[in-house]
């Protein structure tokens, strides 16, 4: 009888860590889609850009694009959003630089032309890349340099990540939801509640948000149905001050500055003060 209960037993364990292997396999699948090919780059736009390579802690070599701008005394490092490449970001960029910041942006690994695989703690290793490339190669080491980390959908996770662990001169957040595992629930209701603890892929900004000791502008569409705009307004609550946030029109594509003219105001206002903060402390003109 022993017996049958031992096999009864081996039998359900391996069930049960089928089915949370399954589990794995499926949240990393709906979480990223890299594309390979990009499709544009910044020259389609008019911009002078270099295209570099960064290289990660655990030695993996990230493509990425270094757009600088000739009145700007500060960067924008942008964290874009799990499906496609950086290619898809250009209407993005060219804003920002016409804002007044240098900007760069990379690709997370396994994206574009970038190395790997992506994975929670990959994503946010490469994004730390990025900023000591830029804090060693454009800031000469400084300790605190006036890098404003802006992050979409998903890469505003990455970016709340990197601006608990690193000095930032501010944080903005678009269409950002509050861990994966929340948003999990909502756009797959047939789990049950109790699995999502087993996924383990969590990018659980709700909990890292109070440590960013930074100025932060969330903004959220109300007509999202991906990431839900009470989501943004969770974060929010759970920020530090300075904070600012902002509705968005539109849904989780089309949403942005150029359908709310209110935010790309916020965008170039943070862009802005970081630049007067900048000066006082440099030599570095002004952005107009």
């Amino acid at each position: 009888m022993i017996w049958v209960v031992l096999v009864l037993l081996l039998l359900f364990s391996s069930v049960l860590l089928g089915v949370f292997g399954l589990l794995h396999v499926f949240a990393w699948a709906r979480l990223y889609h890299p594309h390979r090919r990009i499709e544009q780059t910044p020259a389609e736009a008019g911009l002078n850009f270099e295209e570099v390579t960064l290289v990660t802690a655990d030695d993996c070599r990230l493509n990425a694009w270094w757009l600088p701008n000739p009145e700007a005394c500060v960067t924008v490092l942008m964290c874009h959003g799990n499906t496609g490449n950086m290619g898809d970001c250009l209407p993005r960029i060219a804003d920002l630089h016409a804002m007044g910041a240098h900007v760069l942006l990379f690709d997370y690994r396994g994206y574009g032309k970038s190395r790997g695989l992506p994975t929670e703690r990959g994503l946010c290793r490469d994004a730390a890349a990025a900023y000591e490339w830029l804090r060693t190669t454009q800031y000469d080491n400084a300790e605190q340099p006036p890098i404003i980390l802006f992050g979409h959908s998903l890469g505003g996770a990455v970016a709340v990540k990197t601006a608990v662990d690193k000095p930032v001169a501010g944080l903005i957040l678009e269409s950002t939801f509050t861990s994966i595992r929340e948003i999990a629930l909502v756009l797959y209701p047939f789990i049950p509640p109790r699995a999502v603890r087993f996924i383990n892929q969590r990018f659980d900004s709700l909990s890292r948000i109070a440590s960013v000791q930074a100025p932060i502008l969330i903004a959220a569409a109300s007509e999202d149905t991906l990431v839900p705009e009470a989501m943004g307004r969770r974060l929010f609550e759970h920020a530090r001050e300075p904070k600012q946030f902002c509705e968005l029109s539109g849904d989780h594509i089309t949403s942005g500055w150029r359908l709310t003219p209110a935010f790309g105001e916020a965008v170039t206002e943070m862009i802005q003060a970081v630049s007067r903060e900048t000066v006082k402390v440099s030599s570095c003109s002004p952005a107009s």
